[in-house]
């Protein structure tokens, strides 16, 4: 799955891989007022190839060194996010246990503020062990991008 192919939930959820080689993330050494310290990188343009847009499966990480002057600019390469769908608006979900069925029965995803958000999200039921027993539950299941 690429970039231009990531799914109604805007993420690369737990299908990818989604290449991120193709553009930078570019940072300015600024001035802030933050009590411990007094400069820092500050992020101009996260992986959208200098445009101000983003790529939403790709992460930025900060230069390793400190800048050498006020206002120097610095790009790094952008990254793939690997773990999770951290650009989606779905977080995590409780499946349960039908022991008639012999099956685990998907819930509902959860949103950012605990909010039900089905719609665009997956709740996924396979790859777990059988349980033990009607009505058990795991809860914190990530949810990712229908495939």
């Amino acid at each position: 799955m690429g970039i231009t192919n990531i799914g109604p939930c805007g993420c690369c959820g737990q299908v990818g891989p989604c290449p991120c080689s193709d553009s930078n993330c570019l940072y300015i050494w600024e001035f802030v007022a933050d009590p411990i310290n007094a400069n820092m990188w500050v992020i101009i343009d996260m992986c959208g190839g200098g445009d101000g847009s983003t790529e939403p499966c790709c992460g930025c990480d900060e230069p390793s060194s400190p800048g050498e002057y006020l206002g120097e600019m610095r790009q790094t390469p952008c990254v793939p996010i690997a773990v999770g769908n951290t650009r989606c608006n779905c977080f995590h979900c409780t499946i349960t246990w039908d022991a008639f069925l012999d099956q685990w029965n998907p819930g509902y995803c959860l949103g950012p503020n605990y909010e039900s958000n089905a719609i665009g999200c997956n709740c996924p039921t396979s790859g777990f062990e059988p349980g033990t027993f009607h009505g058990q539950t795991l809860e914190n299941v990530i949810c990712g991008c229908p495939s």
